[in-house]
């Protein structure tokens, strides 16, 4: 997918300069060829190409993990050479795009999930499931400990960086955090209008992110128990395990009073649809690769056929060529290079709302943190 190509570039690049073949965990369980078969069957990948989004990539790291770690998965499972480059490369790529704000572009990173701190939540619950294994002693496989050198990086830095950003603070012993869900709504003459329908859900998932990277569930006990030995780089924040410890606490005081008030929604948008908007289609991104979808190649690339066709990218662009193709219009377009956020998009977008999982992130979020001792 081009939009795919274009949010991984610098990482790809990186990986180029350093001779490193990539291996990365993709949305679809389907090739080209399935798709050719599956077209007429109405069962294709969106596009006829496939993508990656970090969401899904971190449920996959952590599905691995975890069912390594528990016994679900023999351990013998990164004897695999592909599947083992795989689970690294893909943890790499978490570990980068976390680190690098998503290159500034989560409605292409994050394909088919919006919230980031979702994603936040999803890594931090691999680098948890690590943490407690560690208790126990060390991991079956050395890919297993360079993933977790890599995470535990990128969850105690950037991650938390991040989330202490984006708090915001309604008295002092009270945080929560916002998404997009009726933030840009207007009234019946045009008066702006602010509703936070996804503010308890944003504010769980901020809580469950912190929580999950700085305390960890002792075997013994039933307990949690915070890691207050952990320390951020000190040119971060030289205390930083005092501001996440006030943001976690200021969290749960927030979703304990306003949870049930029935002030705001319980809405999400925890799936969308990957096109949020005219930006986000894939025809205004650079490609090399453009055909029918029976193979034949189109040599007119200044417009799309009336036929079911594929433009994507194929392998590796020199980055000099890319950087030139961006400045390139496609199909009559320019590159989209900015992300104005979601509600700056004129019409719509479909997107997935669970009442039920709002409700289950907050006691996640409030029942670990009641359970935290030391």
């Amino acid at each position: 997918d081009t939009r795919t190509y274009y949010y991984l570039r610098e990482f790809l690049d990186q990986a180029h300069s350093k001779n490193q073949d990539i291996a990365l965990v993709t949305t679809w369980v389907q090739t080209l060829n399935e798709t050719r078969k599956l077209h007429a069957e109405g069962n294709p990948m969106p596009f006829n190409v496939n993508n990656v989004d970090l969401t899904v990539a971190a449920d996959v790291v952590f599905g691995l993990t975890s069912g390594v770690l528990s016994g679900l998965i023999n351990e013998s499972v990164f004897e695999d050479k592909e599947l083992e480059q795989i689970y690294l490369n893909t943890s790499s790529l978490l570990a980068y795009e976390m680190a690098n704000n998503l290159t500034s572009r989560p409605d292409l990173a994050l394909t088919y999930y919006p919230s980031v701190l979702e994603s936040y939540w999803f890594v931090a619950k691999t680098l948890n499931t690590m943490e407690t294994a560690l208790q126990k002693g060390s991991f079956p496989s050395p890919v297993m400990t360079e993933v977790y050198t890599m995470l535990k990086e990128v969850c105690l830095g950037a991650i938390t960086k991040d989330i202490l950003s984006k708090a915001q603070s309604e008295a002092e012993d009270k945080y929560f955090f916002d998404d997009f869900l009726g933030n840009a709504d207007t009234g019946l003459f045009g008066q702006p209008i602010e509703r936070h329908e996804d503010r308890i859900f944003t504010t769980a998932m901020g809580a469950n992110a912190l929580l999950y990277t700085w305390t960890i569930y002792d075997d013994h006990t039933g307990k949690m128990l915070a890691l207050r030995n952990q320390r951020l780089p000190l040119f971060l924040f030289s205390d930083t395990p005092a501001e996440v410890q006030s943001l976690i606490t200021g969290t749960i005081n927030w979703l304990s009073e306003y949870t049930l008030s029935g002030q705001y929604k319980p809405w999400n948008a925890f799936f969308s649809g990957s096109v949020k908007g005219f930006p986000c289609l894939p025809f205004w991104y650079p490609g090399n690769r453009f055909e029918l979808l029976n193979g034949t190649a189109i040599k007119d690339w200044s417009k799309m056929p009336n036929a079911p066709f594929l433009y994507g990218v194929e392998g590796y662009i020199p980055k000099d060529t890319y950087e030139a193709m961006i400045k390139e219009k496609h199909f009559g377009q320019a590159t989209p290079t900015e992300f104005p956020g979601y509600n700056a998009f004129k019409g719509f977008f479909p997107f997935w709302s669970s009442e039920s999982y709002t409700y289950s992130s907050v006691l996640l979020a409030v029942s670990r943190f009641e359970n935290i001792e030391g």
